[in-house]
Order: structure tokens, then sequence, then C-alpha cells
């Protein structure tokens, strides 16, 4: 009776990874863009930062091969340079993610108290309060943008609806251009 080899999760993954022809173009692209770009200011002959006041705006050439800007500085360059602080910066954010999501499922996994149903008060519902941090705060320039399309007084309002719904026990406590969620402006006080 031939013996046959025992599957195993990482296998079929792998086989399903690479019978999909999309994932492994994919695949192969940001594999040359990691390496080009990690290996890219080591062979590269011009630094990032150099100007050079000779190839001003200068189109693509075999110097700079994608051209130069106003300053005079290499694209190709910058954009290696760039691509490596990029490829950091998400690294390192992958990295913590990994870290504080299994801090906190070994933690609510040890404590079964922590992810109580809504109706349990008097239990702190520490889990579902990190929700909506999970998607990220947004930057100032998204605000910037919101405040331009919308009023002062609607933002405000989408605002405390927003800490009325998250975190109900902050409401009156969250200031608006120094107006308590509480309203306290219309009664005179505060």
């Amino acid at each position: 009776m031939p013996v046959t080899p025992s599957r195993n999760q990482w296998r079929d993954v792998w086989d399903q990874f690479r019978a999909h022809k999309g994932a492994l173009a994919g695949a192969a692209v940001f594999f040359l863009i990691v390496v080009g770009v990690a290996l890219g200011p080591f062979v590269g002959r011009i630094r990032p930062t150099y100007i050079d006041f000779t190839t001003l705006s200068a189109g693509p050439s075999w110097a700079h091969p994608l051209a130069t800007d106003q300053l005079g500085r290499d694209l190709l360059a910058r954009v290696m340079t760039g691509g490596r602080i990029s490829i950091a910066v998400g690294l390192t954010a992958m990295v913590i993610s990994i870290i504080l999501g299994t801090f906190i499922g070994v933690v609510a996994g040890y404590f079964k108290s922590l992810d109580d149903p809504p109706g349990q008060r008097a239990q702190v519902n520490f889990l579902r309060r990190l929700q909506p941090y999970h998607f990220g705060i947004p930057c100032a320039d998204w605000l910037r943008v919101v405040m331009n399309r919308i009023g002062p007084d609607q933002f405000a309002s989408c605002f405390l609806a927003f800490v009325a719904e998250r975190l109900p026990e902050a409401v009156g406590q969250i200031a608006i251009d120094g107006k308590t969620s509480l309203r306290s402006h219309d009664s005179g006080r505060g």
C-alpha cells in the first residue's frame, strides 16, 4: 500500500498561490521593487540630495533615467531612497500590529471578562473600546479637507455624535472650541 504524504495548511496555501497567475505577477513585481529599492542606493552613483544646477528639470537621459526635478536632483535616486523609507515604515507598522494583536489576543483569551456582552455595564469593555483605533486616527490633512467641505457646526455635531456612540462616558468631557458636548454654553455656564 503506497504511503501518501501528509498534507498541511502551508503546503495548500503555497499550491494555491503558485496556481494564481495574478498573485505570481504581483509577487514578482513586489520582489523587483524591494530588490531595486534595497540595492539601488549602493549601486547608484548619485546621492538623492545632490543638486546639479546644469540639469534643472531635465528630461530622462542615460545619466538620469527618471529625469531630474526643478532643483536638478536625480528622481531615480530620490525614489529609491523614499522607497527604502516606505518599506521600513510598512514593516515597522506590521511588526507593531503583530505584537499588539498577539498581546491583546493573549490577554483576551486569559481574562474572559474583558470581552463581556454590552449588557454588563459594570465590566470595562476593553476590546470594543480599542476597535475604533484599528483603522487609525485621521491625519491633519484629511481633517482639513473635511473642515473645508462642511462647516464648523456640522463638523462639531458629527464629532459629538461619534463621541456619544463610541465613548458614551466621555460625553460632556470633550470640548470643541471651548464648548463641551453638554452644550453648557447654551445655558450660560462655562
